[in-house]
């Protein structure tokens, strides 16, 4: 299982390279202006409904199929089609109705918004609406996919959207606008599905037959879905909550806490993409087969390693956080006003996003348990909380006030789930380990953040001083001496998730 998560997180490198360089060339295009906030206003209910989909399908369906896979392997493939088509029906209804009112939802969620940008908003949310379609018929390829444990070829095809948006708006910015991203993401969708359909061919029959034939079963399914759709909730509401409370705040604000976000779903996935694809499928295996010992060891070592890499490296990033934003987007429109925009929001976020990493594992664990309810506690409790933290703290602290909610929000929710497992009678963080835990990751970071001080003060100087290629080369310097720094230290304190990490690393090097 760990070799497969060293070689997805190796492609989500890939991965991670394609996404910065199409926030790149959007910064350049359009920068931080009433444009990227007319987009990111536009696509955040598509966006919404794709994440929800995303999410049915990555945390309840994996489990679902692997199940399935494992009691009735003769009619598995006839099922898996059967949910293909229900899903692909669905998804394609709701983006007709939404767009129908897309108008009035603009309205709702930027009445502030000048009438060129509302105009701009609603096309280019019917055109999201279309992709949110399509990705839902991708997102439950990749269902089936990793449950089969195929993790690469959907690494790949998660790539295709976003180099179809690279491509759009290098070529079509200038006459098309921010509609160009939607175009070329939806290009990058109906080139993707033909990829994960092939690998996954001899295990998925879709029609209508099937599609008969399983209507109780799906109907069941169907009926735990409001369940499911709040399990998801706290991880796709950000979009609209943000777009409606920021948007009250002046130009521009959204605007930074979407680049702000998007860097955080970049680096998360760095951290997190491997271990959560691969840990899924065998998560849901050992609690089908009762195996609670294997269950918790697997998640709670899952837990560490997620920490141990995303602390030091939101750490890292939060204290080089304008030098940073400088090197990645300071460029053709984006202005050193929208980097200083930007870098205000980003370390509050980055702490918040250590939370998020977390409690995406524990529901991966909730729903491989078979706890929708208990899932759907917390996906509840999050997106309410940031809603109304948003509003209360905005109104007091602006922009600041939001990113306070957002942190608040992961850190709470953490306290939420392991209250969900103690209530499952799954204690798998005893009192003295979490503390010894706690000691062996504060103090390396710590003395790391003492050495990032240290070069920052000696060495990082302001880019219109030193350059991009000079600064660039210090800031990568910097950031990765530090983090290994972070990692010996772990190491000399005894940790024994450094070891494993590099024994599986050097395995999988000369394998």
């Amino acid at each position: 299982m760990w070799r497969s998560s060293v070689l997805v997180s190796l492609l989500s490198l890939v991965c991670a390279f394609v996404s910065f360089a199409n926030q790149l060339a959007i910064a350049y295009q359009f920068g931080a202006s009433e444009s990227i906030d007319a987009y990111l206003i536009a696509t955040s209910v598509p966006l919404l409904f794709s994440g929800i989909a995303g999410g049915v399908f990555s945390y309840s369906t994996v489990p679902l199929l692997v199940s399935r896979r494992i009691s009735d392997p003769e009619g598995y493939p006839e099922f898996s089609g059967a949910i293909l088509m229900a899903f692909a029906l669905l998804a394609f209804a709701l983006a007709l109705f939404t767009a129908l009112v897309s108008d009035r939802i603009v309205a709702v969620l930027a009445p502030n918004l000048i009438l060129a940008y509302r105009d701009e908003a609603i096309l280019t949310m019917r055109i999201s609406l279309l992709n949110f379609a399509f990705s839902t018929v991708t997102a439950y390829l990749v269902a089936v996919q990793n449950a089969e444990k195929r993790f690469l070829i959907p690494l790949f095809a998660g790539v295709l959207p976003y180099l179809g948006m690279l491509a759009s708006v290098m070529l079509f910015a200038k006459t098309m606008s921010i509609m160009s991203l939607a175009w070329g993401m939806l290009v990058g969708y109906l080139a993707a599905i033909p990829v994960l359909y092939i690998g996954v061919a001899g295990v998925i029959r879709p029609g209508f037959r099937a599609l008969r034939t399983y209507t109780r079963e799906i109907k069941a399914i169907f009926f735990q879905m409001p369940l499911v759709l709040l399990s998801t909730l706290c991880f796709t509401v950000y979009g609209p909550i943000d777009s409606y409370w920021a948007s009250r705040l002046g130009p521009a604000n959204v605007s930074y806490l979407g680049y702000s976000q998007r860097l955080l779903i970049a680096l998360g996935n760095l951290v997190v993409l491997g271990p959560v694809t691969v840990l899924t499928p065998y998560l849901a295996e050992q609690a089908a087969r009762y195996q609670k010992k294997e269950f918790t060891k697997t998640l709670w070592t899952a837990i560490r390693i997620t920490i141990l890499l995303s602390a030091p490296l939101a750490l890292i990033l939060s204290m080089l956080r304008v030098p940073v934003i400088e090197i990645l987007f300071q460029r053709g429109t984006f202005d050193a006003t929208a980097t200083q925009g930007v870098s205000s929001v980003l370390p509050g976020m980055l702490f918040g996003m250590v939370a998020m990493l977390i409690v995406i594992l524990l529901l991966k664990a909730l729903h491989s348990l078979g706890d929708i309810a208990g899932a759907a506690i917390i996906g509840a409790t999050g997106s309410t909380s940031y809603f109304i933290l948003s509003g209360l703290f905005s109104k007091y602290m602006g922009l600041d006030g939001i990113v306070l909610a957002y942190a608040l929000t992961w850190w709470f929710l953490i306290g939420v789930s392991l209250w969900r497992f103690i209530n499952l009678d799954i204690r798998f963080i005893l009192p003295a380990d979490i503390m010894k835990f706690i000691v062996q990751v504060v103090i390396p970071l710590i003395l790391t953040g003492l050495c990032v001080h240290i070069g920052q003060k000696t060495c990082i100087r302001p880019i219109v001083e030193i350059g991009l290629i000079n600064l660039t080369f210090r800031i990568g310097a910097l950031s990765g001496s530090t983090f290994i720094i972070f990692m010996l230290l772990a190491w000399l304190l005894r940790m024994p998730e450094i070891r494993s990490l590099l024994e599986k690393i050097c395995e999988q090097s000369y394998s």
